[in-house]
């Protein structure tokens, strides 16, 4: 079962920085489904990744899968009562990429300056707002982390008064009472 030996794998990870990393948060981000990449018609995409362009429908349906499949495994080893235990160590998912759709050009089709000439490896802008998704998710409270949106690089949250810190699941708790 590809998901449980994924789930395996990354307990391994966690728990050796649970036993030696003290006062951690370990961010997650979530995997991005790469199933979408064909909308870029890219001639290196047949040279990067054959095993999910070759294949067609057939190929970018199973790549979608495992991508959703991911996702949902860093989810369950995130919530883990041993990686939630603790005040000064725990582990969040930052979900920006679930759901992920292509920033659109005006004409409608997916803007490529988000993707090196590759189309494959993300350019400076697609950093640019890759780095704002993960810096937004970081202070939203758990339960209503933002998911990829088109227009995403727009706004950059800043820590407030009524919450100065990283959202946690313990912590999420509390901003949610307070509303």
């Amino acid at each position: 079962d590809v998901q449980a030996d994924y789930m395996t794998a990354l307990q391994v990870g966690l728990d050796v920085l649970l036993a030696g990393v003290p006062r951690l948060l370990v961010n997650l981000v979530s995997e991005v489904d790469v199933s979408l990449l064909h909308l870029l018609n890219s001639t290196a995409h047949d040279i990067e990744c054959p095993c999910l362009f070759e294949k067609g429908d057939d190929g970018r349906a199973k790549m979608h899968a495992a991508a959703t499949l991911y996702q949902e495994a860093m989810h369950k080893v995130a919530a883990l009562s041993r990686y939630q235990a603790r005040d000064d160590w725990t582990v969040v998912v930052q979900p920006m990429y679930e759901g992920f759709s292509f920033p659109m050009t005006a004409a409608g089709v997916p803007d490529a300056s988000f993707f090196s000439p590759d189309k494959f490896h993300y350019s400076t802008k697609g950093h640019a707002a890759a780095a704002v998704g993960v810096w937004n998710n970081m202070l939203q409270p758990i339960g209503s982390k933002q998911t990829w949106t088109r227009d995403y690089v727009s706004t950059v949250l800043c820590p407030s008064s009524e919450q100065p810190f990283f959202a946690t699941s313990k912590n999420s708790l509390e901003v949610e009472a307070k509303r």
